[in-house]
């Protein structure tokens, strides 16, 4: 835990070593001349890797007969771009130790190259195949691997004793295979701290023949300022994001999360997830400034999803017909479980939030300099008295005790299984109380940046909401079954160093 604390802090310290507005933005292929951007069909590929372990060859071979079945899927429904799950591809058993990982990584090729992996017997099988799909079915493909990089001590006093870098990569290829990108994931988590290296901060896009660039992240990087919201600000409004996202309740599900960072900036998120049940990977999703074109949340299932979506370019994210709507409507694919047959989570210690049962009327509950303000608009309904479960206001103004440490401004409204706060990261069983539409504010601090979701019970996106960008105010208008309804910020100038 401490060589984890002391990873975790030396990486957010190498992020400040360099201020956002310094960096540049990496725009590859260089020499694609700007086309007009036009809808495109994108496809994320929620993806359930096999299970690997250290007496097993290459983890990858089982990994890539599900992306080969995906990506002929994709291209039956005219996708011009797949994105693939973070470590959807390596699976979690390698990560266990370095020197495993190290194994199976792979040495890729620079963007600088072009260079068109299919059928060069001197690439990784990985690469190389990958490059082969997209060629085949004439595709941009997004997919995450390993990285390995040689080094030599004797030159680079920052190479590692094996001799090598190991980062989380993204890597691009276009439509004729090519390798056009690739970016390193600028925030290792949990395990990766310790097996992983951490680059140095960095923007990465790429331009595709569609007339849409696309800005590149990895799970972890969405809480950050680099990348997450600095190429937003570059003019970036499209970003693809492959992630391994364990969700926790009250805050952090994917759902929640990946919609309002989509929501709340004002752009298109295309997240392909891992489908890992056991550590509560679950969930993807095309989601848009207006609302989540299509997504999936189905614990149920064992196989993981493909979600696709016709994505608009010009004016207002309108749902196309087929597909998900920000009304529930569509194609969404929801958990198949009954009413009380929740899956697991990861559960949060809400001990140091501030909290209050709510009452139905004008609240305000405070915690630090943060002050969050619940206000009614219709008179409360009449309570449920077979309902166990109770609405609760929370508050939190502070830093998250994970290494690394980030830090929160959170307003939520949420749904827990009893009376008391220690039950708002546990999921509800039985009846859902009755609950008025609301407003949700809070005196978030002027460079803080806020996240809105609003989720239902069984994580279904919730319908009828509305979030005001300027005054940062959540409306709930249709409050049936709601679970939660969250204005998450982020200060990230009081990040710890």
């Amino acid at each position: 835990m401490l060589l984890e604390l002391a990873l975790g802090l030396a990486a957010l310290a190498t992020v400040a070593a360099a201020g956002p507005s310094e960096l540049a933005l990496d725009v590859r292929p260089v020499g694609l001349a700007p086309v007009p951007p036009r809808p495109y069909i994108t496809a994320v590929c929620e993806t359930a890797p096999a299970d690997w372990d250290s007496r097993q060859g290459a983890p990858w071979r089982q990994n890539m007969k599900t992306v080969r079945r995906r990506a002929e899927e994709a291209s039956a429904q005219g996708a011009d771009l797949l994105v693939l799950a973070e470590h959807g591809i390596m699976s979690n058993g390698p990560f266990a130790t370095r020197e495993t990982l190290a194994l199976f990584a792979a040495e890729m090729p620079s963007a600088d190259e072009l260079a068109v992996p299919c059928g060069d017997a001197s690439r990784h099988e990985v690469v190389s195949g990958l490059s082969c799909l997209a060629k085949t079915h004439q595709m941009y493909i997004v997919a995450n691997y390993v990285e390995k990089v040689p080094c030599s001590q004797a030159s680079d006093a920052e190479c590692p004793a094996d001799d090598f870098y190991l980062f989380n990569t993204n890597l691009v290829f276009d439509r004729n295979g090519t390798v056009i990108q690739k970016y390193h994931k600028v925030h290792p988590f949990g395990i990766e701290l310790r097996v992983l290296q951490t680059p140095q901060p960095h923007l990465a896009a790429f331009r595709t023949d569609f007339g849409v660039v696309f800005g590149l992240m990895t799970c972890f990087d969405i809480l950050f300022e680099v990348p997450a919201v600095e190429m937003t600000r570059r003019g970036i409004s499209h970003v693809v994001f492959p992630t391994d996202w364990g969700d926790e309740l009250p805050s952090l599900t994917a759902l929640q999360m990946h919609s309002a960072w989509a929501r709340g900036l004002g752009v298109t998120l295309l997240s392909a997830g891992l489908h890992l049940r056991k550590t509560a990977s679950v969930g993807s999703g095309i989601y848009t400034a207006a609302g989540a074109l299509n997504y999936t949340y189905d614990y149920a299932s064992e196989d993981g999803a493909l979600v696709t979506a016709r994505v608009p370019v010009d004016g207002p994210a309108q749902p196309p017909a087929g597909f998900c709507s920000a009304n529930g409507g569509g194609g969404c694919r929801q958990p198949v479980v009954g009413d009380d047959a929740y899956y697991p989570v990861q559960h949060y210690n809400v001990s140091e939030f501030a909290s209050a049962e709510l009452t139905g009327r004008e609240q305000e509950l405070c915690h630090g300099q943060l002050c969050c303000r619940v206000s009614v608009r219709d008179a409360p309904p009449a309570a449920a008295g077979d309902a166990r479960a109770t609405y609760r206001l929370l508050a939190y103004d502070g830093r998250r005790n994970f290494a690394p440490h980030w830090s929160t401004e959170i307003c939520v409204v949420t749904l827990c299984a009893g009376p008391d706060q220690a039950s708002c990261s546990w999921f509800p069983s039985g009846p859902t109380p009755p609950i008025p539409p609301f407003t949700l504010s809070g005196t978030f601090r002027g460079d803080t940046t806020v996240y809105p979701s609003a989720v239902r019970t069984h994580m279904q996106l919730a319908a009828d909401w509305d979030f005001d960008r300027a005054t940062r105010h959540l409306s709930v208008d249709n409050t049936d079954a709601l679970l939660s309804a969250q204005l998450y910020g982020r200060n990230f100038a009081r990040d710890l160093p």
